[in-house]
Formats: structure tokens, sequence, C-alpha cells
């Protein structure tokens, strides 16, 4: 959810909400792992907490705050941070709870804001429905609040805790929190707010909240699932609790007008039959609100999902409107056409950069092949010569080996392949010298402005398959991209005639092809030393001066990012594309050309190819289709903070059950012992998670790297 869409009330049926997120913490190991592992999943789940202000209270060791700044930073990235700093000695947590909000009322921090929500880091919000709709709707609620004495039936007095509440600054009187009396932070908070809230009966008991016990502690004592929100610790397993999907529907969308509702619920509304007249009008509902829950199409219920309506509670809440009840007869025709587009699209396979459309394929089957190497020193692609030869389908009537040449070998090149390619007719082969700099990059971005230049008309182009490789062998030894491992190249010829662009990495883990854009602008590096080398470049000749690759796009292209979510990115160098696909962006050759001279410039090493890298796919795929996009809201997901793979999409795995899985996942989940029962139950694992990595075999370790298990750690860093 882009938090943007609050930055005007042009859009808003009615005034936002300005809502703060108050947490306070001592960087805790609890604290630090609840924000690691549960809060990206809270984030991305809740559009309550996900759109608010964030406020931080850190009260840590000094050594410690630099990595605790960072993990602040990389959390709400999303989000207006403001991250206050002490080291007061308040060993007490429940004086340093109240340390906190004196704190911020003598600075009237809370000043200005319709809400605060205030917790800490292990506190976990499953459910934030009851608060929404409490903020939205209950006019005369000046407090969401737990009491901690609700187990008992002999004790009148309230305890409220101070761990989780949410208040309304403006009911707060001059001087609450400044002289805090009690005996610990809960006593002195109750008595703070009982005039001016409890007093006047505005506050709301959270429901199901509370501890079943004397510990004064949401949730105590109840299972995750029975309760909203939960003092969690996490286990050494460091899996965290799922947050139920909520979406609050209505409450949240309906305050938008059509123009203001972001891409994927305005998408979303299309698909159930809505237009522009109808959503602002509110005066008739599409056919599927008159539909029970099991009637409704798949791609109808993906849809409703998406806006915030689900199963439980979709008749009871009166979501159904009756068929007599509804007049929009004319948009009937263009709900199925758009669910039918919707049912068209597999999840899986555009999760995995697999996905292909039936409006991208070319007329006809295409006739030519060019495989584009760049080659240094190493002879083994020549192995795929004979291979490609027995691949390509008969109408392939020519194939262009076109060696990028890097390291002054034309001469034992044109001779070798001179002698190569006798009895390939269909073969032809052409030597480009470069200077070795920029990778295998500087031979993409050459090829595609050569074959630009001279086909600036996409009518007049060929009808050809593009396939890039490097000069290395294409075995597991010599692949280095986690999750991941060399596609065939049968797979990629096929999947590129279809009119995709296909990276040659062949993903068999949870990681997607699909990168979060906003996380993705932000990867950088300040040093780099290329795989099985000494070599080593750094400084200014490194960076060339830009800040991250977000800052590469805006400086050096004209370009920009083709939607504002996702966009696939191929990491390996290698790849293939149908040469159509270079005519979807009118900046290519202008851009290329910009690149080449950045990457033939200064040293052989520089930040910029691995910009590039990065960038490939993005500039050479179409962009998500509505149906795509759709389809990329299904699975549950979190994002990457990895320094080098920011924004990679990867799936919460321990989100499915085991009915759920993507079929390469429960087969790895079979070989390392789960069933289903073992899966869904969770309550004991298999043996392989008693041994030491080294100990493992060789299926086994190839199965946890699948389900996000790695050597160096316990999960896959999110």
């Amino acid at each position: 959810m882009n938090k943007d869409i609050y930055s005007t009330t042009d859009y808003l049926r009615k005034p936002p909400l300005r809502n703060m997120l108050f947490i306070t913490t001592h960087m805790s190991d609890r604290h630090i792992e609840n924000l690691k592992s549960c809060w990206p999943l809270v984030l991305e789940n809740s559009l309550l907490l996900n759109t608010t202000d964030v406020f931080v209270f850190l009260n840590c060791d000094e050594s410690k705050l630099n990595e605790a700044t960072e993990l602040l930073q990389s959390t709400f990235y999303r989000q207006k941070l403001t991250i206050h700093t002490t080291n007061e000695n308040t060993a007490d947590k429940q004086r340093g709870a109240m340390a906190a909000l004196t704190e911020a009322a003598e600075k009237k921090w809370l000043d200005n804001y319709d809400w605060v929500i205030c917790l800490n880091p292990d506190v976990i919000v499953r459910d934030h429905s009851f608060l929404l709709n409490a903020m939205e709707n209950d006019v005369d609620a000046s407090a969401l609040l737990i009491n901690c004495r609700l187990w008992s039936s002999s004790i009148s007095s309230p305890k409220i805790l101070t761990g989780f509440f949410a208040i309304k600054p403006e009911v707060l009187p001059p001087d609450a929190f400044l002289n805090p009396t009690g005996r610990d932070a809960e006593d002195a908070f109750t008595n703070d707010i009982f005039d001016s809230i409890l007093k006047n009966n505005t506050h709301r008991y959270i429901p199901d909240a509370d501890s079943k016990n004397t510990a004064c502690c949401a949730g105590a004592l109840k299972h995750m699932k029975d309760t909203p929100i939960t003092h969690f610790y996490l286990p050494a397993s460091k899996i965290c609790p799922v947050p139920i999907s909520d979406h609050p529907g209505a409450s949240f969308f309906n305050r938008l007008n059509w123009q203001g509702l972001p891409f994927n619920a305005k998408d979303a509304a299309k698909t159930l039959g809505f237009n522009q007249q109808i959503w602002d009008e509110e005066k008739v509902w599409p056919m599927v609100f008159g539909k029970h829950w099991n009637d409704t199409t798949e791609g109808e219920r993906d849809a409703l999902q998406t806006l915030g309506y689900f199963e439980k509670g979709w008749e009871a809440k009166g979501n159904i409107i009756r068929d007599d009840e509804n007049s929009n007869e004319e948009n009937k025709g263009k709900e199925t056409t758009d669910e039918v587009n919707s049912q068209e699209v597999s999840w899986q396979n555009l999760w995995f950069g697999e996905n292909t459309r039936k409006e991208d394929e070319p007329h006809e089957e295409p006739n030519e092949v060019d495989i584009i190497v760049t080659y240094c020193h190493a002879g083994d692609f020549e192995s795929s010569i004979d291979h490609f030869e027995n691949i390509f389908p008969e109408q392939i009537e020519s194939v262009h080996l076109q060696i990028m040449s890097k390291c002054n070998q034309e001469n034992v090149l044109d001779e070798h392949l001179k002698e190569r390619l006798i009895g390939l007719p269909r073969w032809q082969f052409s030597i480009h010298p470069l200077e070795n700099k920029g990778g295998c990059d500087l031979s993409v971005a050459h090829y595609i402005v050569d074959f630009l230049r001279q086909h600036p008309n996409p009518d007049n182009a060929s009808n050809r398959v593009a396939i890039f490789l490097k000069d290395g062998p294409r075995t597991p030894k010599n692949f280095h991209v986690p999750g991941s491992h060399y596609r065939s190249l049968e797979e990629m010829f096929s999947i590129a005639s279809s009119g995709r662009f296909v990276c040659g990495s062949k993903i068999h883990s949870q990681i997607s092809a699909y990168h979060d854009i906003k996380a993705l602008s932000t990867f950088m590096m300040n040093t780099y030393k290329r795989y099985n080398s000494e070599k080593t470049s750094s400084g200014e000749n490194f960076t060339r001066g830009y800040k991250n690759l977000g800052d590469f796009v805006e400086k050096s292209m004209t370009w920009s990012w083709p939607n504002e979510t996702f966009v696939e990115v191929c990491y390996g160098g290698t790849f293939a594309f149908h040469v159509s696909n270079l005519y979807n962006n009118d900046f290519l050759l202008k851009d290329l050309s910009r690149v080449i001279d950045i990457l033939e410039a200064g040293r052989d090493l520089s930040i910029v190819e691995h910009f590039m890298e990065r960038l490939w796919a993005a500039l050479i795929s179409k962009p998500l289709n509505k149906a795509e996009k759709i389809a990329m809201l299904k699975p549950p997901k979190s994002i990457s903070k990895n320094i080098v793979t920011p924004g990679q999409l990867f799936l919460d795995l321990d989100r499915f059950h085991w009915q759920g899985l993507p079929s390469h996942a429960k087969d790895a989940a079979k070989t390392v012992g789960f069933n289903q029962q073992i899966w869904d139950e969770g309550k004991v694992w298999p043996e392989v998670f008693r041994k030491h990595w080294k100990d493992m075999t060789e299926d086994e370790r190839d199965a946890l790297t699948t389900l996000g298990y790695f050597e160096e750690g316990d999960l896959i860093e999110r």
C-alpha cells in the first residue's frame, strides 16, 4: 500500500486520519528479532500500521546505536520515520515506558495527530480491524485499551497496559504524563487517563486482547489465533506468528474516490465491475455483491480480498446485495472478461519469471537467432554450439554467433570459428572487439544499440530471438546466484520465442524474479572484488559519484520505472528475449548509448555494471498488465533487506498450508521429512533440523535451500 495517497485530500471522501506509531525500545535481542522477522509481515498486512508516521523512542547503549538505527530505517523504509535516541539508564522497563511518555508530553511530540498508537516491538498486531473501525467510525471513542484486570470478576478498578494502547492526544490534559504516580508504569498511566478518559467512559477495551491470568501482557496464555494483539516471544526457530490478512475493506478504500485508489485496488474494483461513476456515486453495486462467497469465481475472490472483503463475515456483515436491489446490468459482460483475463495468469509462473502472454506472441515463429557471447579466454561456450544446432527447430534459417571479444584474441578466434562451424550451414559468426571493461553488460548494451540503429522501425525488424551467454561453462560450480541454477538452453529459447524476456537463472527456491521498486532503488556497493580474482575496486572510480541505483536511474537515464510496485530483475548476466521487446522502451537507444560511454570510461570495474545487471529485465520486458498485477498480490510474501538483493520478493512458505505450497516447495519439504500433518500442525520438526549443515546429504541441503534455509544462518536473510 503506497502511503502517498495521503499526500492530498483531493482524493478523499472525508478528511484522512493522521496517525502516529509511537514505539519504545531498548533494542533487546527479542526486540531486534521481532523487528527483523515479524514487523515486515505486520507492515505488509496492515493498512493501518503501514500508513502512519513512525516515532521511535530508542534507549540503548551507544555501541548498539548504528546497528539499531539501520534496522529501524530498513524496517520502516516506506514511512516517515523519526528516531529519538537517549542512553538514560532505565533498565527497569516500567520506568522506561513512562520516561518515553513523559518526554513525549514535555516536547509535544504527540500533538497534531488524530491518534497515537503506542507499543513495543515485541507486541504484534495480528488483526487491526477493531482498531481501525473504532478510529474511523466511533466518534465518541478517545482511547483503545487493554485492561490487565479483566480476568478477575472481583477487582473492579482497571489497570491499563502500557505495552499497547491507542489514544487521541486531543483529550489529554496539559499535565498528562508529566508527573507519573503509581507503583509501576501501568498504575501511572491509568492514573493519568482516569479523569479525562476512563471516568468519562470514552475508552473502548480491545476485544480478546486481555490476559487470561495476572500477567499484564497482551493476549497472555491465549492461542495467537484467538487474540488480535499478542506479546510475542520469538522462538529459537525465528519463525514469526502470521498476522491474519487484515485489509480493512470498505472502511479504508471507501474513503477514497476513484482517482485516489491505489492501482491494485482500482484494478480489483474494475475486475468486480466498478467504474468511476459506480464507485464515486455509490448508488448501485456490481452483481458480485449479490452472490454468496462460495458462488464467486476465483478471479472475483482475489479481487474482493484485495479490497478487504473475506469469506469470514462476508454475509454476516451484510456485504450481500440481493439481485433485485442491483440495477447495474451493463457491467456484467465486462466483469466476465476481466475474470477470464485474471484466471489466465498463473501467479507461480509469473513469480518465477516464466509467465507468457498471448498478446505478446509473435505472429510467426522466429526464423533467426542471435547468440551473443562475452568472450575473454575460455572456450567452453563452444560446447553449446552442437547443442543449439540440435535444439533449434527447422524454421530457424540463420544463427548468428556474435563474439564480444575483450581480451585481444580476435585473430585466434577467427581462425578457430571458421573451422568449428564447418558443416553447419545455418551458422555464421562475427567478432566485435571491445575494451575489457563493463563486464558482460557492456556487450549487451553494444548489441542492443547496434541492433536498434540498424532496425529503427519495428515493422522492418527481423523475427529473431537474442540469447546472451558468457564464455564460461554452464555448470553449478560456475554459477553464483543463491536459490537458482542455470536454466536450460532449450527453455531459454522456448520462452523467448513466445515473446517474453527470460532470465538464464532458473529459480528453485522461494525467491522471486520480481523486486519491490522502492527497496531495489536503494541498492549500492562501495567496493567490489570480481569472482576468482584478486582485483578489487572501490572509491570514486568505482561508485562514479552515484548514491544508489535510484540515483543512477534519475541522473543518467531518460527511462523511468514502469510502475510503482514490482519489476523483474535477472541476476547472472545471461538471458534471452524476442527482439520485438526492444521497441517497448522509447528511450532504450538513447539511454544505452549513454551507458556505453559510462562503462567505457575510467577503470574496468564500476558500480554501473551492477546497476545494469539489475535493470536489464525492467528495461526490456513489457510492464505487468492488470491481470498480472492482481496475480502478484495473491501469494503471501515479504521483501528482502539483503544489501545485494534489496527488494527481492520471497514467498513466506511458513504462511502456506500444505495443500497450498508450490509444487517445488512441497517436493523439497517431503525430501527433508515433512508431510501434511507435520507441516500444518507445526508441533514437531523433521530430524534433519537437528543436523549440522556439513553432516547433511546433498539432497537435504538442496531441499533446505529451496525452503529458504542456508548454511550461513537459520533463515534466508529478510
